[in-house]
C-alpha cells in the first residue's frame, strides 16, 4: 500500500534550512502542502517555496518569527486554508560552558526551541481539536536525551520537549490528535563543522525526512513515542527503570538502609516498563 499526503497542509518550521528544508521537500513530493516557517532574513524560504510551486507542488513561505505562535498559524490559515500538521524544526544553540551562560543564553535557546512550541501548539490546538484530526512532530536532540558539553540551555529545553509531547499525546488523543518527538541527526549548518568528514554524506538531513512524513500521516498511530533518527536508522525509546528497592510500610527508612542496599538500588538486571503515568505510580506503590 502506498502513502501520500494529498489535501494535508503541513507547517514546517525552520523549513527553509537544514533538516526543515529536508523535510519541506519531501513532504511536498508526497503531495502536501507545505508551509514554510521562515526568519525572513533572507529569501529562502520564499525561493524554496517559488522552486515547489515551479515544479507542480503546493508551498507557501510565512516568514514570522516562530515564537510568535499564533500569527503563524494564522498566516498559514489564510494562505493554505488549513492546517493538519505541524513540524516543529526550528531550533537555535549558544554553546557555552555552563558556568559562563548568561540569563540570555538561556531565555533565547528556551524561547525557540520549547516556548515556540507551546506557543504553535496553543494556537493550533482549537483548529485540531475542531475538526478532530491533528498531528504534531517535536524535535528533540541528542544533547536532551543524553547531555553534552556546553548545552545545558539547549539540553534542557529539548528535553522539555519531550514532557510536552507526552501531555500533549494523553490530551489530544480524544480528539484524533497525535503528538510524537523524534531526536534527529541530520548534516545542517548547526552542526557542519563538528561532524567528522566521514559521517557527513551518511547523515544526509534526507534520511531522517521519511520517518516524519510517517509520523504526520493519518494513518499513523503511534501517540507521545519518542524516535532516534539518524544514517538511515530509526529507533524507538522508551523509560526504562529497575526493579529497585522495597521497604515495608511499617519500616522506619534510615540512611544507612538505602546505603546497604546501594547495588539494589542502581541494577539494571531487572527492568520494567511504565507506559503511563498511572501505570508508574502503580509500580512504585505497589498496587
Amino acid at each position: 500500500m502506498s502513502h501520500d499526503l494529498q489535501d494535508k497542509v503541513i507547517l514546517v518550521t525552520g523549513g527553509n534550512r537544514g533538516i526543515g528544508r529536508a523535510y519541506t521537500e519531501f513532504l511536498a513530493d508526497l503531495g502536501a502542502a507545505v508551509v514554510i516557517n521562515s526568519t525572513g532574513r533572507d529569501d529562502s524560504g520564499a525561493a524554496l517555496a517559488d522552486a515547489i510551486n515551479a515544479g507542480g507542488g503546493s508551498a507557501f513561505d510565512v516568514p514570522v518569527d516562530v515564537t510568535d505562535g499564533e500569527r503563524v498559524v494564522q498566516e498559514t490559515l489564510r494562505l493554505a486554508g488549513g492546517l493538519h500538521a505541524i513540524v516543529h524544526n526550528a531550533g537555535i544553540v549558544r554553546d557555552r560552558a555552563f558556568h559562563k551562560q548568561e540569563p540570555d543564553d538561556w531565555e533565547r535557546v528556551r524561547n525557540v526551541n520549547l516556548d515556540s512550541a507551546v506557543s504553535l501548539c496553543r494556537a493550533a490546538w482549537p483548529h485540531f481539536r475542531e475538526q478532530r484530526f491533528g498531528r504534531v512532530v517535536l524535535t528533540s536532540s541528542a544533547s536532551g536525551l543524553y547531555g553534552n558539553f556546553g548545552q545545558a540551555n539547549y539540553g534542557a529545553a529539548k528535553a522539555g520537549l519531550v514532557g510536552l509531547c507526552r501531555s500533549l499525546a494523553v490530551e489530544g488523543a480524544g480528539h484524533g490528535i497525535l503528538t510524537n518527538c523524534v531526536a534527529p541527526i541530520g548534516l545542517s549548518d548547526m552542526n557542519r563543522d563538528y561532524v567528522r568528514e566521514d559521517r557527513k554524506p551518511r547523515i544526509d538531513a534526507k534520511r531522517v525526512a521519511p520517518l516524519v512524513a510517517w509520523l504526520c500521516h493519518e494513518r499513523c498511530e503511534e501517540n507521545g513515542a519518542l524516535f532516534e533518527a539518524a544514517a538511515g536508522c530509526f529507533k524507538k525509546l522508551r523509560w526504562e527503570r529497575n526493579a529497585g528497592l522495597r521497604f515495608a510500610d511499617d519500616h522506619d527508612i534510615t540512611l544507612d538502609d538505602i546505603a546497604r542496599n546501594r547495588d539494589a538500588l542502581t541494577d539494571f538486571t531487572d527492568v520494567e516498563h511504565p507506559a503511563d503515568l498511572a501505570e508508574a505510580v502503580n509500580s512504585l506503590m505497589g498496587d
